[in-house]
C-alpha cells in the first residue's frame, strides 16, 4: 500500500486545522491575566 501526495497533503491540512483551533482556544499565560511587569511596554 503506497500513501500518494494527495493523502499526505489531506492529513496536513487536517493536522493544521486541529492545531490552530488548539491554539485558538487555549487559555492566556497567567502572566497576562495578572498584568505583571512582564508585559513589556
Amino acid at each position: 500500500m503506497r500513501i500518494g501526495f494527495n493523502e499526505i497533503f489531506h492529513l496536513l491540512g487536517i493536522l493544521l486545522l486541529r492545531v490552530s483551533v488548539s491554539v485558538w482556544s487555549a487559555r492566556p499565560p497567567l502572566a497576562a491575566k495578572v498584568g505583571g511587569a512582564a508585559g513589556g511596554h
